[in-house]
């Protein structure tokens, strides 16, 4: 039986919920209240859909931002705290 689409990787059928996957998880540290999540596979979509709802959520709130190191957050941050 298949669900959905498959893609071939490498020879072998790659069902359309495996793969790649990334999680950013927002999270206040002094309430441990999780801000915001976006789970899926890693683009810059994915992260400014959780940096926006954090800014929306916390009132554009200061909070400190740890992360992978990835270039982009800089630039999703810096657009979502200037609206």
């Amino acid at each position: 039986m298949s669900f959905g689409r498959s893609s071939r990787k490498n020879g072998v059928a790659k069902q359309p919920d495996e793969g790649e996957r990334w999680g950013c998880l927002v999270q206040d540290r002094g309430s441990r209240f999780m801000v915001a999540c976006a789970p899926g596979a890693l683009s810059e979509t994915l992260i400014e859909q959780a940096v926006t709802t954090s800014v929306q959520r916390t009132h554009q709130r200061e909070l400190h931002w740890f992360s992978d190191g990835w270039r982009g957050y800089r630039s999703i941050l810096e657009r979502a705290y200037r609206k």
